[in-house]
């Protein structure tokens, strides 16, 4: 039987993994993200609905989403051993379950946030592009396929795959949609939130996402550049590696993202 404990390090792998497609997991920022999370019913009244009320979602999508969860699978049981399946993720079960489980995760909101954005004209899906994405994925070796590098950043085909529609000042709802990269709402509960483009350096991040290869600085309220690995930090944004990891003397440094598992290393 397929066991998972669902611990915190599982769950954002479930997010990289199952839902990559749909939840943006690089993009968000709870600055930006509207309070009122939307239900599968408000998913359906934007978009085609069923006979029952339910969302129709696009077929593209749904079939980008199961090759997403194939490959993650895939890569779980050739990088990881049994014990480092069960002590980092929770899990104890083979692949085929692995695949089970994670189409049975709840993905409709995300899903249905696509198709609605797609619908209306907000985002183009580019299938080719999404194809390329889950052959990219599915290829990485162990030693690239780590927490801090979701595949919509970095892997060919992933973040192309969603081609945003909205320009700066135009009405969205999520993040993907804007083609500044920023959905920003006013007031939580509202409808639509305003794309708007990122802080550039030494500009204030307060109430901002700073562009590429910034981050906030809280202390002076600005925008600055990330640091090299080497650089002391305290917090992951702060490194263009993603990754601000402890030495042994308990000092915190920008560092290379390590891989989620090392068994599979010594087989490359």
């Amino acid at each position: 039987m397929y066991r998972t404990k669902l611990h915190s390090a599982h769950f954002k792998w479930l997010c990289i993994a199952g839902v990559v497609l749909a939840c943006g997991c690089s993009q968000s920022n709870d600055k930006f993200k509207n309070a009122k999370e939307p239900s599968t019913a408000d998913a359906g009244t934007d978009g085609t609905s069923s006979a029952d009320g339910d969302q129709i979602i696009d077929p593209t999508l749904a079939s980008t989403q199961e090759e997403l969860i194939e490959a993650e699978c895939s890569l779980l049981y050739r990088c990881c051993s049994p014990t480092e399946l069960d002590e980092r993720f929770g899990i104890d079960g083979d692949e085929a379950e692995c695949t089970d489980f994670q189409s049975a995760v709840p993905t409709s909101i995300h899903l249905a946030n696509l198709t609605t954005s797609i619908e209306q004209g907000r985002i183009t899906f580019d299938a080719g592009m999404a194809q390329l994405c889950a052959e990219s994925y599915l290829a990485q070796d162990c030693s690239e396929w780590t927490m801090l590098s979701p595949a919509r950043t970095r892997l060919p085909g992933c973040i192309e795959m969603i081609i945003p529609e909205v320009e700066e000042g135009g009405r969205c709802k999520q993040n993907y949609e804007c083609t500044t990269e920023v959905c920003k709402y006013e007031q939580p509960g509202d409808e639509f939130g305003t794309c708007v483009t990122r802080a550039a350096e030494n500009e204030p991040c307060f109430d901002a996402q700073c562009a590429t290869g910034l981050y906030c600085d809280v202390f002076d309220d600005k925008c600055i550049p990330q640091k090299q690995d080497g650089q002391a930090c305290l917090d992951d944004e702060e490194c263009l590696s993603g990754a601000c990891s402890s030495d042994a003397n308990g000092d915190r440094f920008c560092s290379p993202p390590a891989p989620l598992c090392v068994s599979g290393l010594d087989e490359e």
